[in-house]
């Protein structure tokens, strides 16, 4: 597809990581969870050098919680997100998930 085209352009990083972002979230629509779960990882592994990095260990967290239902690995997506970035606009919302999670083990459900 022509996000994995610009993905691999190694001229345009920007739009390189941003489409690379586009490819998982496709991956994901399609339900191809694997592939998905492949490049969020690659994306979220590159750290400053990809300014979707954030946003990738964001969507790993929702993908781990919500879609497999495995807290334990969202949790660890969430805490990640919360060490490596502590400046993300995503900040917030991993902490309420984390939170989230916590409460849901308490519960025992």
């Amino acid at each position: 597809n022509i996000f994995k085209e610009i993905a691999s352009d190694q001229q345009g990083f920007v739009l390189q990581h941003r489409a690379k972002l586009k490819e998982a979230e496709i991956e994901l629509a399609a339900g191809r969870i694997e592939e998905s779960i492949l490049l969020l990882q690659e994306i979220s592994s590159e750290n400053e050098k990809n300014i979707f990095a954030d946003k990738a260990l964001f969507l790993l967290g929702k993908l781990y919680q919500y879609g497999l239902k495995d807290d334990i690995q969202a949790s660890e997506m969430y805490e990640s997100l919360l060490a490596k970035f502590p400046n993300s606009l995503y900040l917030d919302e991993a902490r309420e998930e984390i939170i989230k999670i916590r409460e849901k083990v308490k519960q025992g459900t």
